[in-house]
């Protein structure tokens, strides 16, 4: 592992765009393990790393080294058909943490013969933190707008008790769940669309977005007005796919997690996976 330096529909208000946050920092963790593994999302306990890969979840300390790994996190209850998914789920998004708990957003990335359509069965699931598996709790996500590719991450502000999700393309609504058994409560229109957000993380009355979309922009939306705002690009040359997100406080001030699919270097064939650090103001 190298480190490498370098209020109603339509009437939501645009606010002026913020100085742009700097990449302060790269990691890059290489190897098809480490893109199993950390391919989708992270969070934190505030003392250890937690990422999500497609079907994976793992801990690691606060130098990234791991501790645990859990290949399979997916369970067969929630693999296998049932009343969640009639196709099963097998695939995990961007995580988040609160109280002991890791909130998993599951989709399927099959086909659904009867719908023609993937990713548009959206559950909540519930594990333990500390040991990364199930705990048997599950929630379907059904706003009234559709379930069609809105799993890809998962934000909670339990301090609200309400947890927070968007459409994948072009979204332009925040929708907004109970923190308890996730179902809908309202949308908060937003003031211009959010495309291909694979990430989401609150923070201080904002949402914050890691966008896969055009100029690779990590956005973030106030959550009483729906203003979206781009706080940093991470379009920077070469192929990425760009993940989930996670705040880190540190002695120096607050940064912002974002990671990539990419190679260690443009071209080089070393897939892995990224981690850009961008200071905050």
């Amino acid at each position: 592992m190298g480190a490498l330096a370098i209020i109603m529909a339509g009437t939501a208000l645009a606010a002026p765009t913020p100085p742009e946050w700097p990449a302060v920092d790269r990691l890059f963790f290489p190897g098809a393990t480490a893109s199993e593994t950390r391919g989708q999302g992270m969070t934190s306990d505030g003392t250890h790393w937690i990422f999500s890969g497609t079907r994976s979840l793992e801990t690691a300390d606060a130098g990234f080294h791991t501790l645990k790994r859990r290949r399979h996190a997916i369970p067969p209850s929630l693999g296998r058909p049932s009343a969640l998914s009639p196709i099963g789920l097998n695939h995990i998004g961007d995580i988040d943490y609160a109280d002991g708990r890791l909130y998993v957003p599951l989709d399927s990335s099959h086909v659904d013969p009867a719908t023609g359509k993937a990713y548009s069965h959206p559950v909540v699931a519930i594990y333990d933190a500390h040991t990364l598996r199930y705990t048997g709790h599950a929630y379907p996500l059904r706003p009234p707008h559709g379930t069609d590719d809105i799993a890809s991450w998962i934000a909670v502000d339990p301090a609200k008790g309400e947890a927070y999700g968007i459409a994948y393309h072009d979204a332009r609504e925040l929708a907004v769940y109970d923190g308890a058994d996730f179902t809908f409560r309202r949308y908060i229109p937003l003031s211009r669309p959010v495309d291909q957000a694979q990430g989401g993380k609150v923070r201080d009355g904002w949402i914050y977005f890691a966008t896969d979309g055009r100029g690779k922009a990590i956005q973030r939306a106030n959550i009483a007005t729906g203003a979206v705002q781009t706080v940093a690009s991470l379009d920077t040359g070469g192929d990425r796919e760009i993940e989930g997100l996670c705040f880190q406080f540190t002695p120096n001030g607050m940064l912002l997690h974002v990671l990539s699919r990419e190679d260690e270097r443009p071209g080089s064939g070393n897939g892995g996976i990224a981690l850009y650090r961008l200071a905050t103001p």
